[in-house]
């Protein structure tokens, strides 16, 4: 079923934005009598009847309203250093939205090759995944210049940062994911410094062994949102 977002659907007749109202009229051809499927991006998922469709306009009427809670496998909080390429950037966020992202914390470390990117392409980005994929949630996306304030104001109940160099590090396995909110800090090309990672540790976040290959930065961030949102499942089967 085709989905659609609103800021706001608490009203019993909501009115397309122009973008949307040109997706529905041109691209799916909707008429009245359709119904489709209606989110705000903040758990409410709504099963909505188109009412009225003229060249540029379409409104429908809500039929029925239902909030959806974030489960515990998508509170994950990701931390990161932006990439160089704004489109290495866009191309996570639709990822990461698909596999399951609560908030994405965006901060400039010592080796950051990037020190400002806009949101407002990212958050375009992340509504189309959200409707493709038929989720309800949006992540918050906070810019937070940082890195000492981020890993402070952002812990979660597992808390780890992803890290080539030496140090004692962790594999990211059951061991690891002992509650259901998840932060993970993913640093830029030229990883962190020792002396950030020794200030993340000092922090109480466990230094993260995030596999053998050397993943750019945001395959790291993919891996890690799939680690966490496999694990805390796996927690939460009957099976275990």
């Amino acid at each position: 079923m085709h989905q659609f977002f609103f800021e706001h659907i608490s009203s019993d007749v909501i009115a397309f934005s122009e973008e949307e109202a040109a997706h529905a009229i041109k691209v799916l051809r909707l008429k009245p009598g359709d119904v489709c499927e209606a989110t705000d991006g903040k758990g409410t998922l709504a099963r909505i009847q188109i009412e009225h469709v003229s060249k540029r306009d379409v409104s429908a009427k809500v039929l029925e309203r239902n909030f959806v809670p974030q489960s515990g496998n998508s509170l994950f909080t990701l931390i990161i250093a932006p990439t160089k390429r704004t489109e290495r950037m866009e191309w996570m966020i639709e990822k990461l939205v698909e596999v399951g992202l609560m908030r994405l914390v965006l901060i400039e470390s010592s080796n950051s090759e990037r020190h400002h990117l806009k949101t407002d392409r990212l958050f375009k980005k992340a509504i189309s995944a959200m409707k493709q994929s038929g989720r309800v949630w949006l992540p918050e996306m906070i810019s937070e210049s940082d890195f000492s304030s981020a890993i402070k104001n952002f812990k979660s109940e597992n808390n780890g940062i992803g890290y080539c160099g030496t140090f004692n590090k962790v594999l990211p396995d059951l061991s690891f994911y002992k509650g259901n909110s998840t932060t993970i800090v993913i640093g830029p090309e030229g990883d962190f410094t020792p002396k950030e990672i020794e200030l993340s540790a000092d922090a109480g976040y466990s230094v993260l062994d995030l596999g053998k290959a050397r993943y750019r930065t945001e395959t790291a961030a993919l891996v890690a949102c799939t680690l966490t949102n496999h694990f805390c499942v796996t927690l939460k089967s009957p099976l275990t």
